[in-house]
């Protein structure tokens, strides 16, 4: 994964990332953007949770890149964003 960005339209949920000494929390109205390849875990979220998340692969992730030819010969890969709202059942 190359980026990741969630935000929260309802409830919370809160990360641990590698390197960093606190939990973090997105509540309902904030968001959070994240640099590609940093290892994450949810540790918790709350019953209402909805959120918007969105990320974009990695290069190195070729199975999902769309080859795109430029002028002359030269190809180069081109990494849709994919956009997931997700809502925890009642």
């Amino acid at each position: 994964m190359n980026a990741h960005f969630v935000y929260a339209l309802k409830g919370w949920i809160r990360f641990r990332f590698d390197g960093a000494d606190e939990a973090v929390t997105v509540v309902a109205g904030s968001c959070l953007s994240q640099p590609g390849d940093v290892t994450h875990n949810v540790i918790g979220q709350s019953h209402d949770l909805e959120i918007i998340e969105m990320f974009k692969a990695s290069a190195a992730d070729d199975r999902l890149g769309v080859p795109v030819r430029l002028d002359g010969d030269e190809i180069c890969y081109a990494y849709p964003v994919a956009i997931l709202a997700a809502t925890r059942p009642a």
